[in-house]
């Protein structure tokens, strides 16, 4: 049997590999941002054109090229920048806040009295940041932590927690330990209603839009340090606030009728009958057995967390090993596969 080559549906890191390529950006940006700030008594300072390209246009502009370099390595641009699992259209009301937040918090009046150039420079600043960060933590980050089938909870806070420890290290640019520590606990939080934007919109760009505006708006009020905007203290009260909601309604966020479950598990047993046609085709025999062993576990699922839990042991299969999901070898194969992940992550 003649059996067509094709590419894999794209490579997954292990969380020791995506920690190694965080800090690979981090020092790739916080070593050139000290290096073009050298001999600047002001380090970290965002009150000049010259400030805001030395400090993060170049540093975050050659950051995002090294993040791109390793998504291309990876090979899985849509699954990165799409998200399947959606919430319900409620929580539209949260990006709703967000955004009246950002709305609120900006200093206009800074924003007029630095000068045109001055916005246009610091908002292609944030969008680079926005850009590079997001495709990082919620893009990257979110799809490493995932492949170990991981509880989607878990998923939200690690890479939530890795976003905001990232920024500690802002410390080395500003010497400002204390302020550092507190960044890290605001960005934390701030990653966590990113993640969420994510999960609403089901778009990696409207994360980044969200990110790169949010900054926009929180930086806008550092232009001039002898004049503070003091409605940026509202900030961590916006995020609160949205994390909050989250916590009281969150049974409301994915919780679907019966009838959305079976079609989710009815997709899934026909997933897993097309993996087996393609075991068939291939003369594969150990993914024929993964099949059955899969079609035996999908068996007399009981409600919603039980078809989650079973989608997520069956989202072992593409961390690797006999029989997984790593290398499918054929077109037939790589398409069965990939109809099976993109089902089992609906169920999750």
């Amino acid at each position: 049997m003649t059996s067509t080559t094709h590419p894999t549906p794209g490579r997954t890191l292990r969380v020791w590999q995506f920690l190694a390529v965080v800090i690979g950006y981090l020092v790739i940006v916080q070593g050139l941002a000290i290096a073009l700030a050298a001999g600047d008594d002001d380090r970290g300072a965002i009150g000049s054109v010259d400030a805001l390209v030395r400090g993060i246009v170049v540093p975050v502009g050659i950051g995002a090229a090294y993040v791109l370099v390793v998504t291309a390595f990876l090979g899985k641009w849509q699954r990165l920048f799409t998200d399947p699992r959606r919430l319900r259209p409620w929580t539209w009301w949260l990006v709703a806040a967000l955004g009246l937040g950002i709305l609120a918090i900006a200093n206009y009046g800074g924003l007029a009295a630095a000068g045109l150039l001055h916005a246009l420079v610091l908002l292609v600043a944030v969008l680079l940041v926005g850009f590079s960060e997001e495709l990082l933590f919620r893009g990257i980050g979110l799809d490493t932590f995932r492949a170990g089938g991981r509880r989607e909870v878990m998923v939200a806070v690690w890479s939530s927690l890795a976003f905001g420890l990232a920024h500690g290290t802002n410390a080395v640019v500003t010497g400002d330990v204390p302020g550092a520590l507190l960044q890290v606990v605001l960005t934390t939080t701030v990653g966590a209603v990113l993640y969420l934007v994510l999960r609403v919109t089901g778009s990696l760009v409207a994360a980044m839009a969200a990110h790169a505006l949010w900054d926009f708006s929180v930086l806008s009020t550092q232009i001039d340090l002898s004049n503070t905007h003091d409605i940026v203290n509202a900030a961590p009260i916006v995020i609160i606030g949205i994390l909050v909601t989250v916590m009281f309604l969150r049974k409301r966020l994915t919780r679907e009728p019966a009838h959305a479950v079976g079609a989710k598990i009815d997709e899934i047993r026909d997933a897993i009958a097309r993996l087996r046609a393609a075991a068939t085709h291939d003369d594969d025999a150990p993914r024929g057995e993964v099949a059955d062993r899969l079609a035996r576990r999908f068996e007399g699922i009981d409600g919603p967390a039980d078809a989650r839990a079973a989608a997520r042991d069956a989202l072992r299969l593409y961390r690797g090993g006999m029989g997984s999901f790593s290398d499918t070898g054929t077109a037939v194969m790589d398409a069965a596969v990939e109809r099976l992940r993109r089902a089992l992550e609906r169920a999750v």
